[in-house]
């Protein structure tokens, strides 16, 4: 597949490429951004606005993005902090309630 160059990378600057998903699923064949530098986090779909990287620094150290739950229930909507780093377990709410 041709490389398609993306944004900059919210997290280091570095260059982004584009990708397609290449595991079975519903996924599949769907587009996303990855970082070009070596160890960088970032993964963005490349369908889907780029997170607001304005959160707390992780206990990891890496940045963390704001996002709003999805799934159906009472948090529905509610905005929360989490580390761009997959495999990373950080979270906290947006607005500091338990």
């Amino acid at each position: 597949q041709p490389v398609v160059s993306g944004p900059s990378c919210a997290l280091c600057g570095a260059p982004t490429a584009q990708a397609l998903v290449q595991k079975e699923g519903p996924n599949r064949n769907r587009p996303y951004f990855k970082c070009t530098k070596r160890g960088c986090p970032l993964f963005q779909w490349a369908d889907e606005q780029p997170p607001s990287v304005d959160g707390p620094a992780c206990n990891c150290g890496n940045a963390t993005v704001r996002k709003a739950v999805q799934k159906e229930g009472p948090n529905r909507g509610r905005e929360y902090f989490s580390c761009l780093r997959r495999g990373c377990d950080f979270f906290a709410w947006a607005d500091g309630q338990p």
